[in-house]
């Protein structure tokens, strides 16, 4: 699958500690090593990056994938695993989700 990164994002913020935790949160799981093919670098980050199609057009929603932090500030199209772990960017499909399910309990328990 190729991706490209959405730079700029880094001032974006979600309810979990960081991009890196909502990817291994919603994902379920938790890798070491960078998923960019070629790349032996750890993990430190849950990068905003987009699917490119045929054309090499970004499509779809924005995702969150585990990128070492050389490989989140590259402005080329990157090829990672097919199959990999797919997390949506979009707050309101994951912890802002998870966040508004927490309150309606809560608020039924008054």
């Amino acid at each position: 699958m190729i991706v490209k990164n959405l730079l700029g994002t880094s001032d974006e913020k979600c309810n979990c500690e960081s991009w890196k935790e909502h990817y291994e949160k919603f994902s379920g799981h938790n890798p070491t090593f960078c998923i960019v093919i070629g790349c032996m670098n750890k993990v430190e980050v849950g990068a905003h990056v987009k699917k490119l199609d045929i054309l090499m057009k970004p499509t779809g929603k924005a995702l969150i994938m585990p990128f070492c932090k050389s490989c989140n500030a590259k402005s080329e199209s990157l090829i990672v695993p097919d199959g990999v772990y797919e997390v949506s960017a979009d707050k309101s499909e994951t912890c802002n989700k998870l966040d508004l399910r927490t309150i309606a309990f809560l608020s039924g328990l008054r």
